[in-house]
């Protein structure tokens, strides 16, 4: 009795280790991975600039503008918007896709479609910044299989377009 007492004793104690380590065996439930948003969507490719953005900048890190321009703007666009930057008459004081001179705890909210057919879109992004809710409404033009920005609107008559002209 008593061996078999000290075998189910050993047999519960293996099963208790393998269980406290954590680890999942290869059967077993994995961890799901973020879906990676559908960038031949005008949402998809908003949602994936701004959490690639917002992740930069709270890490501390910079995020710099020109680059995520040739990504996702319109060549024309980034074109325009290079030559601002490397103006000394620069009229962009601030960061274009937070409309904000500062940041802190950038959070994305909603990515709410306005307009959208086969060809353009427009999308106002929801954020916080600082705790202070914010939003641009964006508009896209179809690039093929991709979209791309046209412009950034911050204000009714203010946008990055009006300000490059």
């Amino acid at each position: 009795m008593r061996i078999a007492l000290l075998v189910a004793f050993f047999c519960l104690s293996g099963f208790l280790a393998a269980c406290a380590t954590g680890e999942a065996t290869p059967d077993g439930p994995k961890a799901e991975e973020p879906a990676k948003p559908d960038t031949t969507r005008p949402d998809g490719l908003l949602e994936e600039l701004y959490t690639s953005y917002f992740a930069t900048l709270n890490a501390g890190g910079k995020a710099d503008m020109n680059n995520y321009a040739a990504k996702y703007f319109e060549p024309e666009l980034a074109s325009k918007f290079a030559a601002a930057t490397h103006s000394s008459a620069d009229p962009i004081t601030f960061d274009i896709f937070i409309n904000a001179q500062d940041h802190a705890n950038l959070t994305l909210g909603m990515v709410k479609r306005t307009f959208e057919n086969a060809d353009h879109a427009t999308y106002e992004v929801h954020f916080t910044n600082n705790d202070d809710e914010q939003k641009v409404r964006i508009a896209l033009v179809k690039a093929g299989n991709s979209w791309k920005i046209t412009d950034i609107e911050y204000a009714k008559d203010l946008s990055l377009t009006r300000m490059l002209k």
